[in-house]
């Protein structure tokens, strides 16, 4: 069994007197998942005063602690007594026990370490540098409170990058979780209103996201869009990257499917990996920081379109249609730039399917409502969930075609009977619309039994 943690370093890491006990070889807090050879940190469903999102739950990791034995742990983090019957580590909170073991491992890594946030794009941008730089990077979307911390946990000692993803829906949030990473490459990759619902103004949302400074090493860099809105802090280390000539990392040239970067280490031209000009700025983005990190931009070649998380624009051929998964999740932004990618689409018809956008606030009913303007190229709609009524009701005949309250089998049935061999087909909205009830997978199979 590789190691991960020595029992005294854990013990070290919570300000536990040393004693004996087995190395582990991950860290786990779902006993569903659980590896045999790791600890088992149980976690409470109430984050606490420091994260008072929404990720709550009656939930609580104590009541796991004999299926995680049974899975194969070889050590509990726990903050009550429990009949475990192997070795545990006893502290006040284990949420504080789970940050505490993460800031350990930061503090001995020895490699470069990038953080990155944004509204929209997050998870691409740190598979990209993963795959250019060949790397550790954080699993999944794993960006929250829980998410971070577990993802340096886990975080083997090496000498290469490691690349951590910071997310946000509450003000407060971005900062301590820099401080943990503590990079040496920040990086903003985009403000939208996009989990905007509890900020004031797309201005406080910026100030959230810039929070990404806090924790930024002495010398360290921050790479960020071209946007003015977005000032960089007094005496931070800065590249920009975009579409404005003065940026660092420009945009000099793409279509859809290409585009040339001129970088401070010379130009470089490439196929945009999954197609769409949103994922542009996204390579500029990933150039920008090789460059901070003293690496070439041919580093970018690497990076292939497997690359590209699932629901996040993965073209798919099922039956006689092309489906292109956008399901993960949705904002105006990444909706306007998914519609972009569908007009440009070759086909037959293209049809947009669109979820709700959730936690947009109180401008929602306008945000929904302002995707008209954007359909161009686009030959028919079909609205799914009640924001989406704004949509529907102002989209013109000739593409208006129907609304549903939600995404079950009379959507599936309906887009079987009015598809055509060769239409090509977008499903985009927020994750509880379609990514949570597993639709696009529900459709593929639909397709490919018609």
């Amino acid at each position: 069994m590789n190691s991960l943690w020595t029992w005294e370093a854990l013990c070290f890491a919570v300000g536990l007197d040393p004693s004996e006990g087995p190395d582990v070889a991950g860290i786990s807090i779902d006993s569903r998942t659980l590896k045999a050879g790791d600890l088992f940190v149980a976690l409470h469903g109430d984050p606490g005063p420091r994260f008072f999102s929404s990720h709550r739950s009656d939930r609580d990791g104590h009541d796991f602690v004999a299926d995680a034995i049974k899975a194969g742990a070889v050590g509990v983090l726990v903050d009550r007594e429990v009949d475990a019957g192997i070795s545990a580590l006893h502290v006040e909170d284990t949420l504080d026990g789970l940050w505490q073991i993460a800031a350990a491992r930061r503090g001995i890594y020895p490699g470069k370490v990038v953080a990155l946030t944004g509204s929209s794009g997050k998870t691409t941008l740190k598979n990209f540098l993963a795959s250019a730089l060949d790397t550790f990077a954080s699993e999944g979307s794993q960006n929250n409170h829980i998410g971070v911390p577990l993802s340096l946990a886990r975080t083997s000692v090496s000498d290469g990058p490691a690349v951590y993803e910071l997310g946000t829906n509450h003000p407060g949030e971005i900062g301590p979780l820099s401080q943990l990473v503590t990079p040496d490459v920040a990086v903003v990759l985009n403000v939208s209103p996009a989990h905007i619902e509890y900020f004031d103004s797309i201005d406080a949302l910026r100030r959230e996201k810039l929070a990404i400074v806090e924790g930024l090493s002495p010398n360290g860099t921050l790479v960020l869009a071209d946007d003015p809105d977005l000032i960089v802090p007094n005496g931070i280390n800065s590249l920009r990257f975009g579409h404005d000539s003065s940026a660092d990392v420009c945009i000099v040239n793409e279509t859809q499917d290409w585009v040339a970067l001129e970088t401070p280490s010379g130009r470089i031209e490439m196929d945009i990996p999954g197609g769409g000009k949103h994922r542009a700025m996204t390579l500029a983005a990933a150039s920008a920081v090789l460059f901070a990190l003293g690496e070439p931009p041919r580093l970018l070649e690497r990076i292939r379109a497997s690359s590209i998380p699932d629901g996040r624009g993965n073209r798919i051929s099922c039956g006689r249609v092309t489906l292109i998964d956008d399901s993960y999740n949705a904002n105006p932004a990444s909706m306007r730039a998914a519609l972009e990618v569908l007009a440009g689409s070759e086909g037959g018809r293209r049809i947009a399917v669109l979820g709700d956008m959730l936690e947009l606030g109180e401008d929602s009913t306008n945000y929904h409502r302002e995707l008209q303007a954007h359909m161009n190229g686009i030959d028919g709609v079909v609205c799914v969930g009640k924001r989406m009524r704004a949509l529907d009701a102002c989209l013109d005949r000739e593409r208006r075609m129907n609304h549903f309250e939600q995404a079950d089998r009379a959507l599936i049935d309906y887009l079987l009977s009015v598809t055509r061999s060769g239409d090509v087909l977008l499903v985009k909205g927020s994750r509880g619309i379609f990514w949570s009830q597993g639709f696009v997978a529900s459709l593929t199979d639909a397709f490919d039994a018609a």
